[in-house]
């Protein structure tokens, strides 16, 4: 048992701290404000975007690599060009990227298509998604750094040029 102004001094130091571990700083009336819900696909709901200037480059797509990587990336909105040096059609995916980017950047052969993908900081996943495309080892990983980097530094592509 505690007796004394010590053991007095002692049970209001733990009760003060038991009692700021329970609040977590919280108002009670915040505490008890109703949850607002915006599910997936309702008008208020809004997906996490990284934001920003992600920079742009532009790469080529042959018959089963990427490579020619010019220009940045970085952090948020990157623009992409793929310049289809095949005859056949290519594309580039990028797993993970946030809801709002292009699903795929597509382009026949011979053609150019441009778009957008939106990435936070982070290692993503690239490929072609044209059936054995990917398993013949067109694909790669790019390196999101917070600020535009050049694409050379971030970028690792795998394929073989036929």
């Amino acid at each position: 048992m505690l007796r004394g102004t010590r053991g007095l001094l002692i049970a209001a130091t733990a009760l003060t701290v038991f009692s700021a571990a329970c609040s977590n700083g919280v108002s009670e009336e915040l505490a008890a404000a109703p949850v607002v819900e915006c599910p997936e696909g309702s008008d208020c709901y809004d997906p996490p975007r990284a934001p920003g200037d992600g920079g742009s480059f532009t790469v080529d797509a042959g018959d089963f690599f990427y490579n020619n990587f010019e220009g940045e990336a970085g952090e948020g909105d990157i623009e992409i060009t793929m310049n289809n040096v095949a005859n056949g059609v290519h594309n580039i995916v990028f797993d993970a990227a946030n809801q709002g980017s292009d699903e795929l950047i597509e382009a026949d052969g011979g053609a150019t298509a441009t778009g957008v993908v939106n990435l936070f900081t982070g290692e993503f996943v690239f490929y072609c998604s044209v059936p054995g495309h990917r398993e013949a080892g067109m694909e790669g990983t790019l390196t999101v750094e917070p600020e535009p980097t050049p694409i050379q530094e971030v970028v690792t592509a795998i394929g073989l040029e036929t």
